[in-house]
């Protein structure tokens, strides 16, 4: 089985809920040894997919068909992962009653947002990074200074203008599992105009289980894990596609039951979202998404991207061609003009580079 397949099958397991008839088929796949289950462990690894991909297999009554070691290992990151998934909803109450107090209101981004919106079936479904949550820009530094105030971290001093940064630096605390960053802007700057923290707060979805926790509508859900995965980390340029955003994106459009394009408001990028929900539609066996999305050009980018998944020689090489030629061309000639001219962006740098803490399921 290559690459390409593996991947189709394993999204084929995250729709067994939707599709149950899809059964016969993975057993099929199992029983002729047709998978290699080191690169399927390794493939939902990369994906941050395993606890999604225990529940479908143990809900369907499939953890039978795999070697006791397999199943084993795909229960024990499940069972790790919904501890912590439940922990961090623990930490999100305590971060929502401080907030509350100085009546700021937190709208929960990206994957905390689906854990606090109940997008998935099970609290442990879903493996998280940081806590990643939005307030008004008269409210950014405010809150830093709250969390501080509770015994939260900056992982590195920094010495550039923070007021510029899409987040706060991310802070820590050693007794809870998840940093957290404080957001100003929804998205980058380069897509905050089409897509901006006032576009958010003027839909924003209050969580009626928790108090003072919203959340953003679907439609900005979806607009978010569009930008998120294929403008902000370049997911369309390399023609590479998570399976854990498109999961998200595909419970999002079972849940709008509808096939509607949403109205979005990144029009400057309409194509290329086509082409990532055409894509989507075709991992997925999905009619959720309208058939307006089948255009030329994003047959060509679902063409392009099961094409690299195929051959994932050829992927890397391009991922490798397409950095050089945007470090050389776009970052470094600014990076090198604010390194001589900037004292402070210099120590910033240093800092950074001696004092960083990676998180934890980034």
């Amino acid at each position: 089985m290559n690459p390409k397949d593996l991947y189709y099958w394993t999204a084929q397991i995250l729709t067994l809920d939707e599709c149950p008839d899809g059964r016969k088929a993975i057993i099929a796949s199992i029983s002729g040894n047709k998978i290699p289950l080191e690169n399927l462990i390794k493939l939902c690894d990369l994906n941050y997919i395993i606890p999604a991909i225990y529940l479908k297999l143990e809900r369907h009554n499939l953890l039978s068909y795999f070697p006791d070691e397999y199943a084993g290992l795909l229960e024990h990151i499940y069972v790790l992962n919904k501890q912590r998934n439940q922990l961090i909803l623990e930490q999100i109450n305590q971060i929502n009653q401080v907030l509350k107090k100085e009546n700021i209101l937190p709208v929960y981004l990206k994957g905390t947002a689906h854990l606090l919106d109940n997008l998935y079936s099970d609290t442990g479904e879903r493996m998280m990074g940081d806590i990643d949550f939005l307030v008004s820009k008269k409210d950014f530094f405010k809150t830093a200074g709250l969390l501080l105030k509770m015994g939260y971290e900056k992982q590195y001093e920094l010495y550039d203008n923070i007021s510029n940064f899409i987040h706060y630096p991310p802070l820590y605390h050693a007794s809870v599992p998840a940093n957290v960053e404080i957001h100003r802007l929804p998205v980058v700057p380069e897509f905050a105009a089409q897509f901006s923290t006032d576009l958010v707060f003027s839909e924003k979805k209050k969580i009626r289980q928790k108090e003072n926790c919203y959340v953003p509508s679907d439609t900005h859900k979806i607009t978010h894990n569009f930008i998120h995965s294929q403008l902000s980390h370049r997911g369309y340029l390399y023609k590479s596609n998570s399976l854990r955003d498109l999961y998200d994106l595909y419970l999002l459009f079972l849940r709008r039951n509808s096939a509607t394009f949403p109205a979005l408001h990144c029009h400057k990028h309409r194509n290329k979202m086509r082409g990532y929900f055409a894509f989507a539609t075709q991992v997925f066996h999905s009619n959720k998404t309208e058939k307006k999305c089948l255009t030329q050009d994003a047959n060509r980018h679902v063409y392009i991207c099961n094409l690299l998944l195929k051959y994932p020689l050829l992927k890397e090489t391009l991922k490798q061609a397409l950095d050089l030629f945007q470090t050389l061309l776009r970052h470094y000639p600014k990076r090198i003009k604010k390194l001589i001219l900037q004292k402070k962006y210099r120590k910033y740098l240093l800092n950074k580079k001696k004092a960083f803490r990676p998180a934890t399921f980034t």
